[in-house]
Parts: C-alpha cells; sequence; structure tokens
C-alpha cells in the first residue's frame, strides 16, 4: 500500500480575491477537484516555470474558458499565488509577483 503524505494548502489574500471572483461552479470544482489533487501531488498534475517565473508551477483546468493556477511549494505546503483565466495569466502573474 503507498502512503501518500498530503501538502498543507495556502492562499494568499490576492488568491483568495481572485477565487471570490470567480463563478460558482468554478468555485466548487476548485475546492472539491483541483485542489485536493493539488494536495496530493502537486507536481504530477501542474507545469514547472521557467525565465522569470522559476521556482513556480501552474496547474490547469477546464476548457472555455480554460482556468489556470499559479503556486509555490514550500516543503510540506503549497502557496496559491493566483487563479485566472488563461488569457492574459502570464502578463497578470509577472505583474503581481515581480
Amino acid at each position: 500500500m503507498v502512503d501518500f503524505e498530503q501538502y498543507k494548502l495556502k492562499l494568499t489574500s490576492a488568491s483568495q480575491k481572485d477565487v471570490d471572483k470567480l463563478p460558482t461552479n468554478v468555485k466548487i470544482e476548485i475546492l472539491t477537484r483541483h485542489f485536493s489533487k493539488l494536495k496530493l501531488n502537486p507536481r504530477e498534475y501542474s507545469e514547472r516555470l521557467h525565465g522569470e517565473l522559476k521556482g513556480f508551477y501552474s496547474y490547469h483546468f477546464g476548457h472555455h474558458p480554460e482556468y489556470r493556477i499559479l503556486f509555490a511549494i514550500f516543503s510540506d505546503e503549497i502557496v496559491i499565488l493566483m487563479i485566472a483565466k488563461r488569457e492574459n495569466f502570464y502578463k497578470e502573474a509577472y505583474r503581481r509577483l515581480l
């Protein structure tokens, strides 16, 4: 039997505002499906970012519109930094983080 250690998940105040702005069905999907996947194994379900966003990860979900979750991993903790639609996601990420 494989025992997976779960990560703790924290939202920044900005990412909590992002969640608050989302449609109800997307909020429910994030809370019930996507955060659970990230807590279990964040590196498996996401892609490592490069360039100026090196050290951060992006998790993709949804279709029309497609959403992204930007996060960082610190030992046993995942910090959600931003949740937004794919359009202009990385431009907004640069603005928030750099």
